[in-house]
């Protein structure tokens, strides 16, 4: 979520491999707050806050 709140806008995905790299935890962990839209999916690999 950090990595988020930082950025000015969508974030790729290579930039929340990097500093979360377990995969099956990291996807588990982004579904929750996209389910709950507090996360938006901002393309095929980028995550973003809503805005």
């Amino acid at each position: 979520m950090a990595v988020l709140r930082d950025a000015d806008g969508p974030v790729h995905s290579s930039r929340i491999d990097a500093v979360w790299p377990d995969d099956v935890q990291r996807e588990r962990c982004l579904a929750g707050p996209v389910a709950d839209r507090l996360v938006e999916v901002a393309g095929p690999s980028a995550y973003a806050l809503p805005g």
